[in-house]
């Protein structure tokens, strides 16, 4: 059995946050015919399901060099009103900024935590699509009074800051092993995680993980479902109990420089390097 021991080029000690260039890859097997997780791509990631049941996962970081406007920022919940004051702000010109704007608020003003503690009932189409509907209030607003939240709580909320400023956001359910797990893992519970999906007018969409990672994630996420997209909580039952095995992780991540307003446990894509 191998252990993952370098998932993230973050380094300990910076300043800001990592502005992270490169590409990553890996290989995985689930004893399941390959029917049951999608092949799946969008700007910087690919997923490759073949008939055997082997995934593999293809990640890269170029600039993603979206020119799309910023977005008028309209009034917002007060407890979201200094994350709405940094969002007026004249430097915030494209809709990229504003993008890394929110998701370090939300790595830096709500606390994260691995286990689950937001609850959630699925919301589905009769034919098992999951619906687009706007973000439980509920949850919402649990998350903004507690400040405080699992990877279901602080992606609802990401989508629902995103929709407020006309921006398509969408959620993704999936797997994300992390530095400290074996290369086999038991899907259920707290090993499942949710993240983001973001469209840009001009360059389609773009994951991103308001658990501190922008406009990327690594190949160390495997996707189950993407909301709207993929029938995702029957892929979930089916999948329940079973495991995924890690073969092979090649990181080609650089640290190119830092984002010095950004927090320190955050990871960035570039949307350009030279403006």
């Amino acid at each position: 059995m191998i252990f993952l021991l370098l998932l993230s080029f973050i380094p300990a000690e910076k300043e800001g946050a990592a502005l992270l260039v490169g590409s990553q890859q890996a290989e995985y097997s689930l004893n399941l015919p390959s029917s049951t997780l999608p092949s799946y791509s969008n700007n910087g990631f690919k997923q490759i399901v073949d008939e055997k049941g082997f995934i593999q996962v293809k990640v890269s970081n170029q600039p993603m060099r979206s020119r799309a406007k910023a977005r008028p920022v309209p009034r917002l919940e007060p407890e979201l009103a200094d994350l709405e004051m940094k969002l007026r702000s004249s430097n915030r010109r494209l809709m990229a900024d504003q993008v890394g704007t929110v998701l370090n608020w939300l790595r830096t003003r709500i606390h994260y935590s691995r286990k689950s503690l937001n609850s959630h009932s699925p919301r589905e189409l009769p034919n098992g699509k999951a619906c687009h509907l706007p973000p439980e209030e509920s949850l919402i607003q649990h998350v903004l009074a507690g400040k405080r939240a699992d990877c279901v709580g602080l992606s609802e909320l990401a989508v629902h800051i995103f929709h407020e400023l006309g921006i398509n956001a969408r959620f993704v359910t999936g797997v994300a092993f992390r530095k400290d797990d074996p290369a086999r893992l038991m899907l259920k519970g707290d090993v499942l995680h949710r993240w983001i999906e973001v469209e840009y007018p001009d360059i389609g969409w773009v994951f991103s993980d308001p658990s501190g990672k922008v406009n990327y994630v690594e190949a160390t996420y495997v996707v189950l479902g993407v909301w709207g997209e993929h029938p995702v909580q029957p892929v979930v039952n089916r999948l329940f109990g079973k495991e995924i095995e890690l073969h092979q992780f090649l990181n080609g991540f650089q640290l190119f420089s830092c984002v010095p307003e950004f927090d320190g446990r955050v990871g960035v894509r570039p949307n350009m390097l030279f403006q």
